[in-house]
């Protein structure tokens, strides 16, 4: 197991920064478009240098907003220009670029204007979404195949009609406690019996004026949550170690080219889905590492990263990993048990393949073939069965 942390089926959304404007912003604009009433419009956020007006109170009654009104907003000192340069609108303000105070002003009336923009597109939209039915035991649905989310939204931003338009949906879980680590170890089977899950989906849009983007609005989101049925649940996932599911992969190790790359060998124990130790059953220098017949080498798979069931490192070691991720990490060990462990139909005779030195644990990193001839790839058959993913420069 590795000591960096992982995330996983969690769509995790980044907040970028907003950039000082680093180009000349131009008065002039493709179109002039249509000029809406701004005239109901009152005080609703009294942010230093730039208050925002808007005509909200007219819209919301009781909690509730009216079908028949579509949000007015206004951002004082700042107004929608057109860069020439980008070919994109910008809510620009004299100054900004010189003045950090000013700057840092600025930026909080943006977010300040953000969010009441999603407060009417939550509010009116977010419960009329209807999601889609998952396909099969997967968790996420495709949101395109839902109904109630609008395409485009209608609003008024300092005088110009403005088109928000949907771009995209991110997804995550909220797990809750079962996504917290160093819980004890009775606690990590709780997920296992749980019969759905929260997921979380942020519907992106971005804001338009005459088909140009406005770049100043980067944090446009309905947010939606959904408790998603898990069926079958976690403890009840097959193990899909099916031989008739397995692809040869054509490599030849009597071929000195890659035969002399890696060496025959038992594995005697499974750590998890990718880590296992082995003995060595012959003498042979691999590279820089020298590999003695009859003594034990512990393998860590490279190419792959499994869900672990201790992650990170403490003064004291590791930590117990969160309950969710947990029980992802039973089914890999399950499926290296199944087709390498003890009494296993191909865990006799193997080739670690592809030796690669040890990493900072002393472990051998290489791959692990089995089946006749070494014809199957264990990494690439425990990615293809759905036990993990493809790992590369220590991250998802």
């Amino acid at each position: 197991m590795k000591s960096n942390k992982k995330k996983f089926l969690l769509f995790l959304s980044s907040i970028s920064t907003i950039g000082v404007f680093g180009s000349v912003v131009s008065c002039s604009a493709p179109n002039s478009s249509k000029q809406i009433d701004t005239s109901k419009e009152e005080l609703v956020e009294s942010s230093d240098s730039f208050p925002i007006y808007s005509n909200e109170k007219l819209i919301y009654s009781d909690n509730k907003i009216s079908n028949d009104e579509f949000l007015t907003i206004r951002m004082q000192n700042a107004k929608l220009s057109f860069d020439d340069k980008e070919s994109k609108y910008t809510l620009f303000a004299r100054g900004i670029k010189t003045d950090s105070g000013k700057r840092v002003k600025y930026h909080k009336a943006i977010s300040l204007l953000e969010e009441r923009i999603n407060k009417f597109l939550n509010e009116k939209y977010a419960n009329k979404i209807q999601l889609a039915k998952p396909a099969g035991n997967k968790i996420f649905v495709d949101e395109s195949k839902s109904t109630g989310l609008p395409k485009e939204v209608t609003i008024g931003l300092n005088g110009q009609v403005v088109t928000l338009k949907l771009a995209g949906a991110q997804k995550h879980l909220n797990l809750g406690n079962l996504g917290k680590k160093g819980v004890s170890h009775d606690d990590q089977y709780l997920a296992q019996s749980i019969s759905s899950i929260k997921t979380l989906y942020s519907f992106k849009y971005n804001a338009f004026l005459n088909d140009k983007l406005i770049k100043s609005l980067e944090h446009l989101n309905i947010e939606y949550s959904h408790d998603t049925p898990l069926k079958p649940m976690l403890k009840d996932l097959p193990i899909n170690s099916d031989e008739s599911n397995f692809k040869a992969t054509n490599i030849s190790f009597t071929n000195e080219k890659f035969g002399s790359r890696g060496f025959r060998a038992t594995v005697i124990d499974v750590s998890d889905g990718d880590t296992v130790t082995v003995t060595a059953n012959e003498t042979k220098q691999v590279g820089t590492v020298k590999i003695d017949q009859g003594k034990s080498y512990k393998i860590r798979l490279a190419g792959i990263d499994t869900p672990e069931k201790a992650v990170g490192n403490n003064k004291s070691g590791s930590i117990t990993s969160p309950a969710f991720e947990y029980s992802f990490a039973l089914h890999a060990t399950k499926f290296a048990e199944t087709l390498l462990g003890n009494g296993s139909k191909f865990g006799q005779d193997v080739f670690i393949g592809f030796v690669n030195g040890q990493d900072t644990y002393g472990r051998i990193t290489a791959d692990v073939f089995f089946g006749e001839n070494y014809k199957y790839s264990y990494n690439t058959e425990i990615v293809r069965a759905g036990h993990s993913l493809p790992y590369k420069n220590q991250t998802w």
